[in-house]
């Protein structure tokens, strides 16, 4: 599992926002890429939110689904992939 993707993934789980601008922090140079592998390799479920901006633009941003079920299934991946691995924690 990429190290991008794990970023993500806990960012998501410790309900942080996660958009584009996210992408430096996140280690990718795409959040979607990471979005697509954490829905698809992992089946953990995330939802794209739109946010209206003032000025009629808007930007979107991704949430994960909250529901217990899903919660388990990320919390499982970040204990395996993660371990003991503290300093990946500390990034994010």
């Amino acid at each position: 599992m990429r190290e991008a993707t794990l970023l993500t993934l806990k960012a998501l789980y410790d309900g942080k926002e996660v958009t584009a601008k996210s992408a430096i922090e996140l280690k990718t140079t795409r959040v979607t890429n990471e979005i697509l592998a954490i829905r698809d390799q992992l089946n953990i479920k995330v939802n794209t939110v739109r946010v209206d901006l003032d000025n009629g633009k808007w930007y979107g941003r991704y949430e994960l689904d909250r529901s217990q079920e899903n919660l388990d299934k990320a919390r499982l991946t970040l204990d395996t992939f993660l371990g003991d691995r503290a300093w990946i924690q500390k990034q994010v």
